[in-house]
């Protein structure tokens, strides 16, 4: 019998429908998918871009690769909004001045030039980290 392999929710749902309501399985059936469908995992739309935003203080390496994520899963290649979308969930900050002051026409070219400033914020980075470390250490005074 079908209302033996429902549990949790799907019982409860199915207990509380009267006696005598449903009078076919297409019914039946219309039934549960509109109570069930909200559940199904929506398809991302292009606009959805617009609600990625660079956190505060977080690195812009991970905000390209959260966005990337889901740009990725969009079927659309509407590069002028998908560029939109990046420089307007920047915070402000150089590289978002340098979108702002060159703008690029493809996202592309956007991943392109973060990329290329992550990179050139890394090397800086590790400069500054191994010309301390070869610096010599002050003397203890006694």
């Amino acid at each position: 019998m079908l209302m033996d392999t429902f549990t949790g929710t799907t019982l409860q749902w199915f207990t509380g429908i009267p006696d005598g309501h449903i009078t076919s399985f297409p019914q039946f059936s219309k039934l549960f998918i509109e109570q069930f469908s909200t559940n199904k995992v929506k398809p991302l739309k292009l606009y959805d871009l617009f609600n990625v935003k660079k956190k505060e203080g977080e690195e812009l390496k991970d905000y390209l690769n959260r966005f990337c994520v889901i740009r990725v899963r969009l079927q659309t290649h509407d590069e002028e909004m998908m560029v939109a979308a990046f420089v307007q969930g920047m915070t402000t900050e150089p590289f978002s001045d340098s979108l702002i002051k060159n703008p690029t026409k493809t996202f592309s070219e956007v991943r392109e030039r973060a990329i290329a400033h992550i990179e050139a914020k890394e090397t800086i980075l590790r400069k500054n980290g191994s010309s301390r470390s070869k610096q010599p250490k002050p003397k203890e005074s006694n």
